[in-house]
């Protein structure tokens, strides 16, 4: 079940290459949320992530706290008890569609913070059937040092797919104690010749210098310092690759307006905003820069030139009290113009060497877990 965000799917179809490419797996995917079903539909690499996989695809809705948030339906107790009998209707009448999808089923996967108003039927069947339950994380997220806050409701039925035995804490802290070690599925090379064929159907005929940007965020992004990031970013580019063209991969939950706003203030030219899949970008640029983020992982996935251009928001620490993670794991790292430029010389001058981590990361790799758990 598809309940969080679009954003699961960049697990998910790497994860699933690896696992066709061992077992022969029937997958379908079920999006419970019509937002992130829409943004699904309009994705072409994901389309086509989908045909390669042979992955059936049910757009059905179920209850969310996502649809309808900025409606302005919400902002009135008639409106949104209006929403909340529209939810409960549609709850008996999708519960019912789902059953048998669910009784033929020998597991079930969903995200891991548990979008319970969604995936509530499948614990219910569980009960009956015993069915396994896998949980998985909606972004490939480093989490050495994240701390919870809030652990989530959990069934000793679940197991947790984790990436990797540094974030085994933060899953054992949410109350995940089964958990499997997958690795990050997109070092996985399926998922890495299915990017190439891709590509090879859509070439991307120029290079580019990409920027990986974040939202403004009380704990992870401050605005005085995203435009910081923005500006200096696209200055610097300038001043060491010219007239390359700039792409802005903005982060999902991240709106344009602050974008635009900021390359109209500041005259920055030959600049654009895509929506394109991460690693089909990277795979076209001639480096990438990130505001902190697992997206940086898509380029050190393709062997792009890649570096984290961060300066810590004031309440970061409060979130990850040991720094940036990447960095942490000897991903390059700077919170200085100085430093970016440094980076920038280094790939110019063919100097630039990968971090040592993706040699394992490219080596963990274990999609055994629907036969060993």
């Amino acid at each position: 079940m598809i309940t969080h965000s679009l954003g699961e799917l960049d697990v998910l179809f790497p994860l699933f290459a690896g696992v066709k490419a061992e077992y022969d797996v029937k997958v379908e995917m079920v999006f419970t949320v019509k937002k992130i079903y829409r943004q699904f539909e309009s994705n072409d690499f994901y389309r086509f992530c989908t045909k390669e996989l042979d992955i059936k695809i049910t757009n059905c809705q179920l209850p969310n706290k996502f649809d309808y948030r900025e409606s302005r339906l919400m902002r009135h107790m008639v409106g949104r008890l209006l929403i909340k009998c529209y939810f409960k209707a549609l709850q008996i009448i999708k519960s019912l569609f789902l059953f048998k999808k669910l009784f033929q089923a020998d597991a079930y996967m969903h995200e891991y913070s548990n979008q319970v108003r969604s995936t509530f039927l499948i614990y219910w069947v569980n009960k009956i059937l015993g069915r396994k339950i896998f949980v998985y994380h909606h972004g490939h997220a480093i989490d050495m040092d994240k701390i919870v806050k809030n652990p989530i409701n959990y069934d000793e039925r679940t197991v947790a797919l984790v990436f990797h035995k540094h974030s085994s804490r933060y899953f054992n802290d949410l109350g995940y104690t089964d958990q499997f070690i997958i690795g990050y599925p997109k070092f996985y090379s399926e998922w890495n010749k299915l990017i190439k064929r891709y590509i090879s159907k859509n070439p991307f005929n120029e290079n580019i210098a990409l920027i990986f940007s974040r939202h403004v965020h009380p704990f992870y992004m401050d605005e005085n310092k995203y435009k910081k990031l923005l500006i200096s970013s696209c200055q610097i580019i300038r001043k060491k690759l010219n007239n390359i063209p700039i792409i802005i991969k903005p982060h999902p939950r991240e709106s344009t307006d602050l974008i635009n706003k900021v390359l109209l203030d500041n005259n920055i030219l030959n600049c654009s905003i895509s929506e394109d899949h991460a690693a089909i970008l990277a795979k076209s640029a001639t480096l990438s820069i990130s505001f902190w983020g697992s997206v940086i992982l898509d380029s050190l996935s393709v062997q792009t030139p890649c570096i984290e251009y961060y300066i810590e928001a004031d309440k970061f620490r409060k979130a990850e009290p040991g720094g940036s993670a990447y960095k942490k794991l000897g991903i390059h790292s700077t919170d200085s113009e100085r430093g970016l430029e440094t980076f920038i010389d280094s790939v110019i001058d063919q100097r630039y060497s990968p971090p040592a981590i993706i040699e394992e990361l490219n080596d963990i790799k274990d999609v055994s877990f629907l036969y060993k758990t």
